[in-house]
């Protein structure tokens, strides 16, 4: 038995392989065959440093905040195929 609270959702792995995701609430697993982690749907920011070259050749620094979120129809790749999301935000930005 399990409870996800809400603005969150259970990463179900059976086996240690991704099975699906459960809604907050409670929920029911095998102990021995499943595991349920919870995640959090919740907005996150990061903030980025970007330099910045303009047309006279002065240098300058750019502050941007960037907020995400995890989208649950793809926690999977969200949690599994995704190394380190914030670099990988970072080096786009």
């Amino acid at each position: 038995c399990s409870c996800i609270s809400q603005g969150n959702v259970g990463v179900v792995e059976q086996f240690g392989k991704f099975q699906g995701y459960v809604e907050p609430g409670i929920s029911l697993f095998w102990p021995l065959v499943q595991n349920v982690r919870e995640v959090s749907l919740a907005v996150r920011q990061i903030e980025c440093h970007t330099e910045c070259k303009t047309k006279d050749n002065a240098t300058l620094t750019v502050r941007t905040a960037v907020q995400y979120r995890i989208n649950k129809r793809m926690v999977k790749q969200a949690i599994y195929d995704i190394e380190d999301p914030q670099a990988q935000i970072r080096a786009a930005v």
